[in-house]
């Protein structure tokens, strides 16, 4: 019996620390599931643009999605490219699904891009200022 009492003394402190360490990290876990942030990708707001030849008015549509991101993606220069290619990546589908609706371009795809991701790039810049303001 002896052995059996020296094992648990033993192994006491050590399930102890597990599951402590265990807490911390659910703990972590769970901070970092509130520190989820978004960024909203937008393409061309609606807007009149123009008459047609009957009267109609000609309006640019807009679409835009929301990307979620961990806030400690701002702190690193790999958190911030892979945030900004997501970005990127999801305004050209914005562009592209934008003329599959059957909308008529206002501007080529190109400039669609650039505009979605500039909107979305001045988002990131403030979200981590603010970050480096509070971290």
């Amino acid at each position: 019996m002896s052995i059996s009492r020296h094992i648990h003394a033993v192994l006491r402190p050590r399930v102890s620390l597990i599951a402590a360490v265990a807490t911390l990290t659910i703990a972590g876990v769970a901070q970092a599931a509130d520190t989820m942030e978004e960024v909203t990708v937008t393409v061309p707001a609606q807007r009149t643009i123009g008459r047609s030849t009957n009267g109609a008015p000609i309006e640019e549509v807009s679409t835009s999605e929301r990307i979620q991101y961990n806030a400690t993606m701002l702190q690193t220069n790999s958190g911030m490219a892979l945030l900004e290619d997501k970005v990127a990546q999801e305004a050209k589908r914005l562009c592209e699904e934008m003329k599959t609706l059957g909308s008529v371009p206002t501007e080529p795809d190109q400039a669609c891009v650039k505009r979605a991701v500039a909107g979305a790039k001045e988002q990131i810049a403030a979200a981590a200022a603010a970050q480096k303001k509070t971290g």
